[in-house]
């Protein structure tokens, strides 16, 4: 069970970090960006445009379903 958990930070950090060395590498290009905050069951999603929105709400579905199954997963046991 804390395999997962530790695979899931890991892949995370390796992904933050890909973005920022692709940034340094780009040249001058408009920065767009947002955040997904989730409070409980609820996900509060914040972005620059609509493309970005939405490609969070898609990224918000993918995580809620992720720790429902870890969820469901720990129980099971």
């Amino acid at each position: 069970m804390y395999g997962v958990v530790i695979l899931m930070l890991i892949v995370a950090f390796l992904l933050i970090l890909m973005g920022f060395i692709l940034l340094s590498l780009g040249g001058e290009r408009e920065i767009r960006g947002g955040g997904v905050l989730i409070i409980g069951p609820l996900p509060i999603i914040f972005g620059t445009d609509q493309r970005v929105a939405k490609g969070l709400i898609i990224l918000a579905l993918i995580l809620t379903i992720v720790t429902f199954m870890i969820f469901v997963m720990g129980w099971l046991r």
